[in-house]
């Protein structure tokens, strides 16, 4: 099994995360064409305060990025990791 590990410093704005993860993730598949892609924590958003990163909650399923993943060609799957 082979594994992309997609790295990108998450800012407030939520558009421009999903898209840039979008990229980085089309550019994984086309360049290493990995099992199984691996997402930081928070990659759509992260906020000044925890408050205000959790107010950008999405439906699951739904929301943009749920969507944008949903979206990713190929047999990929995807996953957002966290440590606590």
């Amino acid at each position: 099994m082979k594994v992309g590990l997609i790295q990108l410093n998450s800012v407030g704005d939520k558009v421009a995360n999903i898209d840039a993860a979008r990229i980085l993730m089309e550019r994984c598949i086309a360049e290493e064409n990995p099992d199984w892609l691996c997402l930081p924590e928070f990659f759509d958003f992260i906020g000044d305060s925890r408050v205000e990163t959790l107010a950008t909650e999405e439906p699951l399923p739904g929301g943009p990025a749920y969507t944008m993943l949903q979206d990713i060609p190929g047999a990929v799957w995807c996953m957002s990791v966290a440590a606590p």
